[in-house]
């Protein structure tokens, strides 16, 4: 399993890396995962896992980094006296990996890096442009099957011939941790949750607020760190929001849960997503959730059966429906106990889990 991330310091990607890993390894199946180290560290193996994590040696240099990730671990894997039965690489941000005739499966998480609202310089937008869309037509091209977490995502490839060995996995969430809350909610707070980075709209976040604060008591969490963290910081000052908006920074998953089950709804105003595990965990949490309508996000989600879906960009759009979650508690309590219904038939781990069963099937025969 080659993952860019893997918990307990990561995102969504590594999440899903494990919750498959760990699936993998409970029905008996050897699994050694390799993904990033440390610069000057050679290779670190954790502990305490029922598999193989392997953080090798990583120079940060992005995004020309992968090139020498892949010497490192096809230079690692050929050092080994092991036979693999497959390789599962996890996309973006991971290198393509041949090994003899070993089958690939590739998994595709998004194309967020394509999106115009990820604010890099120009030269960084077409160093982007020219390693990652030669990297995804080498993942592509070299994998025998390649997963999806979206039907989104086999819109955006355009060779032809590559969509037919494209198969719909979808995201996953552990419905029996990520649990409906015991009690109600103490405030009228809505969360946030993820990486605070120009394509996840937060500045929208912000000015909706402030179409808000004057009218309603309301109030956000932001749980996640990122780049943007001192920008939306001066804007909510700036705006006199200050007293609306709690910073939580990075927090562990138990911490993301009790944060979610304490909040009375959700917001994710991204401009772009494959299938968001942030969504997944509070609709699994059974909170009324809003979000953008981009990517994978109208798959999971219907306007007004189980949760609220917006353009992404428009300030007022996002204040009109906290306000409408905000002012008929009905509407949310219905939208919140479809969603959780809505999760745990399609994208629970447990279902997921079978999905990819069945793509190393046909990458197998």
């Amino acid at each position: 399993m080659v993952s860019p991330e893997f918990p307990p310091q990561c995102g969504g990607i590594g999440w899903h890396v494990k919750s498959l890993c760990d699936r993998l390894a409970r029905n008996g199946y050897n699994v050694t995962v390799l993904t990033r180290g440390r610069w000057r560290e050679r290779i670190r193996r954790d502990v305490g896992l029922p598999y193989d994590v392997l953080r090798l040696e990583h120079f940060p240099s992005y995004p020309f980094h992968l090139f020498l990730h892949q010497t490192r671990l096809v230079s690692y894997l050929h050092s080994k006296d092991v036979e693999y039965d497959l390789i599962h690489i996890h996309h973006p941000l991971s290198p393509p990996i041949k090994v003899s005739r070993t089958p690939c499966v590739l998994t595709l998480h998004g194309f967020a890096w394509r999106h115009p609202s990820d604010r890099r310089s120009h030269f960084a937008r077409i160093a982007l442009g020219l390693v990652l869309g030669h990297l995804e037509s080498s993942l592509v091209g070299a994998a025998r099957e390649v997963a999806v977490v979206s039907r989104s995502c086999i819109r955006e490839i355009n060779h032809e011939q590559w969509r037919e060995k494209m198969r719909f996995v979808g995201n996953g969430v552990d419905t029996d941790f990520f649990s409906p809350r015991m009690r109600a909610p103490e405030d009228y707070s809505f969360t946030y949750t993820g990486p605070l980075v120009p394509i996840k709209g937060l500045l929208t976040l912000v000015e909706a607020a402030g179409l808000l604060s004057r009218r309603e008591p309301v109030s956000f969490n932001l749980v996640g760190e990122g780049p943007m963290k001192k920008v939306l910081e001066t804007l909510v000052s700036k705006s006199n929001l200050r007293p609306h908006f709690r910073f939580l920074g990075r927090l562990g998953r138990e911490d993301v849960k009790n944060v979610l089950q304490g909040s009375y709804g959700f917001v994710l105003p991204s401009f772009y997503e494959g299938m968001p595990t942030s969504l997944l965990e509070a609709m699994s949490c059974q909170l009324p959730c809003i979000a953008s309508a981009v990517g994978g996000i109208p798959e999971l989600a219907t306007n007004e059966k189980n949760a609220l879906l917006i353009p992404p960009g428009k300030p007022a759009h996002l204040a009109r429906a906290i306000q409408t979650i905000l002012n008929d508690r009905r509407i949310g309590l219905r939208i919140a106990e479809k969603a959780r219904e809505h999760v745990r038939r399609w994208f629970d781990w447990d279902v997921v889990f079978r999905r990819y069963l069945r793509v190393y099937s046909l990458a197998g025969d």
